[in-house]
């Protein structure tokens, strides 16, 4: 609006007509400040803060542990701790890994926490737009698992929906999902 102005002010705003305009040099230079957040340090050692809720990841880490297809000499303590630096998005140092654990799988395991983590919120994300979409439709990439190869392509309701990833699948990066289904049968 102001250049809109400022071309009548000089007498060349025309609708029809094209204006090339010199503009005086104006300065965008802005100053950025982001607080520093602090991580809580009131934490108990093995849990998170995930949406206002605090929760013990060593549950989810023996259960991986014990689907984990490959034994892995790392007990559920120490996997836990990993889970929570991970999860904070803090680095995690090659002393960190116990000795003669392959760190691949160590990631692969700390990764699947973190999904499994969030899995009952989005669960009941999923039951609370169950009214529009009560169905959801199971999609998988070209390089996954058999067991997401057998579900490829299946609807079902949202109360059945199986959490990701799946417990046969150890891909590095699980890229199955699931489709909302409107009730007149269309995927969104």
């Amino acid at each position: 609006m102001k250049l809109l102005n400022w071309l009548r002010r000089r007498g060349t705003a025309q609708p029809s007509r094209t204006v090339i305009v010199e503009l005086p040099p104006v300065d965008l230079t802005t100053r950025i400040v982001v607080p520093k957040v602090m991580p809580r340090t009131d934490l108990p050692e093995f849990c998170v803060e995930s949406f206002a809720e605090i929760v013990d990841l060593r549950p989810l880490a023996a259960e991986v542990l014990a689907d984990q297809p490959v034994p892995v000499a790392i007990d559920v303590e120490t996997l836990a701790r990993l889970c929570v630096k991970g999860f904070a998005g803090r680095y995690i140092r090659v002393a960190e890994y116990p000795p003669g654990v392959d760190r691949e799988a160590v990631k692969r395991m700390i990764w699947r926490v973190t999904r499994w983590e969030a899995w009952p919120r989005r669960s009941a994300q999923a039951q609370r737009t169950a009214g529009a979409f009560p169905k959801r439709l199971f999609r998988c990439s070209e390089d996954c698992c058999p067991g997401a190869r057998a579900m490829d392509g299946l609807v079902v309701p949202v109360n059945e929906v199986v959490r990701l990833p799946l417990k046969e699948c150890w891909d590095h990066r699980c890229e199955c999902d699931y489709r909302l289904v409107k009730r007149d049968g269309s995927v969104v």
